[in-house]
């Protein structure tokens, strides 16, 4: 384990790798949760859901709901970099890429979903942690938790169970697979977060994320 950190803090001397390394890391996420057989994630749920209703793939789904979140959080002042953007393309077309070459396996028991659900929240925390670490803009869905903390000023913890509370009831009523699996994401995704964040002496707090035109001049730099 320490080695896998001390390979990651190597990697942060280049953004652009890092970014969509990170990236990759959270499109495994996804469809390590969908094939694991055990519920998705709420974000998850919500996706599908969505996507079951409008006759459109998952991938398609997260793109199209991410730009909605995007243009929410601009208008409520969030800065949004190139990350931002990458983020909101990159995993969405990753996981239909993923899907359609059938690359992940479906889970064949409960022991073995399990262990893909624990990968998934594990392959979340890497992936946050190195995307968001290049201060190249927050993501969609990591974006509209830090603007709504800020302008309600409630606890983060409070607001980012508020979020996957409304998008998981939402999913759920639209047709989205929900099971043990969505309620271990609830909880677990939140625990592996915060112990791979102080592995890495990460404080998200210090993260100042560049505009577009920073963004460009920051990676040239």
């Amino acid at each position: 384990m320490k080695g896998c950190v001390r390979t990651l803090k190597r990697i942060s001397n280049n953004n652009m790798p890092k970014l969509f390394l990170g990236l990759f890391f959270c499109s495994l996420c996804t469809v390590f949760a969908i094939h694991s057989n055990l519920g998705l994630s709420p974000w998850g749920v919500f996706h599908q859901g969505i996507a079951r209703k409008m006759g459109i793939s998952f991938g398609l789904t997260s793109i199209v709901i991410s730009l909605m979140i995007v243009l929410i959080v601009s208008f409520l002042g969030l800065r949004v970099g190139i990350g931002t953007i990458y983020n909101m393309l990159f995993i969405g077309i990753m996981v239909d890429v993923l899907d359609y070459f059938h690359l992940i396996p479906d889970a064949a028991s409960m022991g073995q979903g399990i262990m893909m659900l624990v990968l998934s929240m594990m392959f979340n925390a890497i992936g946050s942690y190195l995307y968001i670490s290049c201060e190249l803009g927050c993501g969609p869905r990591d974006g509209l938790m830090s603007v709504l903390t800020m302008r309600t000023h409630l606890p983060v913890g409070m607001i980012r169970c508020a979020i996957e509370g409304t998008v998981f009831l939402t999913g759920w009523s639209l047709g989205g697979t929900v099971g043990i699996g969505t309620v271990i994401n609830v909880f677990g995704i939140s625990v592996f977060i915060d112990l791979f964040y102080k592995m890495m002496d990460f404080q998200i707090s210090k993260v100042h994320h560049h505009t577009i035109w920073e963004s460009i001049r920051f990676m040239k730099g």
